[in-house]
């Protein structure tokens, strides 16, 4: 099973999309999540924000080293060398914990994969509660074939990806006194 989730530091889940492990690899996954299908389409979430005088029109996701290198997501930096990239590895990988810390409150939750099948604990068994789920909010304006296809090219831009890594930690490094 494939277990997607989007988090905060208070574990407020955003997001979440499971797969099946055999049919999905880590693009199936990406190509079939609903959260960048939504982005894609023009009806995610409408986020801007600069970093080192650079304005950035997408949100991004801390992950590690398997994802693809897009502007969407910001990995750490595998063997940093230098002061700016030890402090930027250090600094994601506090922020990463706090996804750690989300999967570790969701498999004492729910058994996700026990003994090679599916088993879900509901709340019966963890003691009274309820949950209600609510419908998602549509945001933006539809768009045509064309800008959902150049929405799809700028989510997947390794150039982009590079500069906002590169800004990501310059910004870092600048917040913390150097």
């Amino acid at each position: 099973m494939i277990l997607e989730v989007v988090t905060d530091h208070q574990l407020w889940i955003w997001h979440a999309y499971i797969g099946v492990a055999a049919s999905n690899n880590d693009i199936n996954i990406l190509n079939s999540s609903n959260l960048f299908i939504e982005q894609w389409n023009g009806n995610g979430l409408a986020i801007e924000f600069i970093v080192t005088g650079r304005q950035y029109h997408m949100g991004y996701y801390l992950v590690d080293a398997i994802y693809p290198r897009w502007p969407v997501f910001v990995k750490t930096v595998s063997c940093p060398m230098g002061d700016r990239r030890v402090l930027f590895a250090q600094k994601q990988e506090v922020a990463r914990k706090d996804v750690e810390r989300t999967f570790g409150v969701l498999q004492s939750r729910w058994v996700i994969v026990k003994g090679g099948r599916v088993t879900v604990r509901g709340d019966d068994e963890a003691g009274s509660s309820s949950s209600t789920a609510t419908p998602p909010h549509v945001r933006g304006l539809p768009m045509g074939f064309n800008e959902v296809l150049s929405r799809r090219a700028s989510m997947r831009n390794q150039q982009a990806h590079t500069q906002l890594t590169n800004d990501m930690i310059e910004e870092v490094w600048n917040r913390n006194g150097h």
